[in-house]
């Protein structure tokens, strides 16, 4: 009841602050790259199912090799479903998870502050307060002219990073439901933590790392009351499963694809921010 009651109000106070993301078609943002995942959902919805080779971009390549599955085709199907233009869709989806991930952050934080003061505080913060890789000086820089708001909002709008908005929504509840296979493994955390994780994976590489940064710190702060032995397994279980499960897209020509993208300039798995986990640390929040 209260917890419901709660989180409910973060939820619908963070869509309010965000009633701009749904006027409007297409962002204002010249450098947002928001029409990439909008047109590759829009490439789905056109060719289903035959979304085996792209032909307009880069003389043709493999479509799979794009990006990774869950934003695109969720908006083709929605799309195909519902017939909302998906640019309008795209632009409702984000913001629902953006003010989803006040909502994870809130049962997350209860859970670690065992108190639900602190987890309203906490989803809060998420929505309102500058972020802390504003101690970065080049993402400070960029808070700056924008009145140093939340990075999410930022990487939500100017950026046109929906696939990270809607992936950290749900990494604090991968941790959370890592926190309780640690304590007392269920089938139901079981599937949340594997089910959550691979959702991550498969919408955005940039917030599975750190998810598997935060994973790794849950399990540090678990082994000091023991079992060493089986929550290693534990952990270690869960991001294989969703590795497993993930595989039919993360498989060996994505990975290297991705591996070799834009090596000197970022965008590929290992390559520019993603080579720097501190700043992915940052970044997350």
């Amino acid at each position: 009841g209260v917890d419901l009651v709660l989180s409910g109000f973060l939820f619908l106070f963070v869509l309010a602050l965000l009633t701009p993301m749904f006027r409007g078609i297409y962002t204002e943002h010249i450098g947002s790259i928001e029409s990439e995942f909008i047109a590759d959902a829009r490439f789905i919805a056109e060719n289903f199912p035959h979304t085996g080779w792209h032909p307009f971009w880069y003389l043709g390549f493999p479509f799979h090799l794009a990006y990774q599955p869950i934003v695109p085709f969720g908006l083709a199907l929605l799309h195909m479903l519902f017939r909302v233009p998906i640019s309008t869709l795209y632009r409702i989806l984000v913001a629902i998870f953006y003010a989803l991930g006040s909502v994870t952050t809130y049962f997350l934080a209860k859970e670690l502050g065992k108190s639900r003061l602190s987890g309203f505080a906490a989803g809060l913060a998420v929505a309102l307060l500058p972020s802390v890789g504003y101690l970065l000086g080049e993402v400070r820089l960029m808070g700056e002219s924008f009145g140093l708001p939340p990075w999410r909002l930022l990487v939500a709008t100017f950026f046109g990073e929906g696939p990270h908005i809607i992936g950290l929504a749900i990494v604090p509840l991968a941790i959370l439901a890592a926190i309780r296979v640690f304590e007392k493994p269920t089938r139901g955390w079981w599937i949340v933590f594997v089910g959550s994780t691979l959702f991550v994976l498969l919408t955005s590489f940039t917030a599975f790392m750190p998810l598997v940064l935060f994973l790794v710190l849950a399990w540090l702060s678990s082994v000091v009351y023991g079992h060493v032995r089986r929550k290693s397994i534990y952990l270690l279980l869960g991001l294989l499963f969703a590795f497993l499960i993930g595989s039919f897209w993360y498989n060996v020509s994505f990975l290297r694809t991705s591996l070799a993208f834009a090596e000197n300039y970022g965008g590929g798995l290992f390559t520019g921010v993603y080579a720097n986990p501190g700043l992915l640390i940052f970044l997350g929040f």
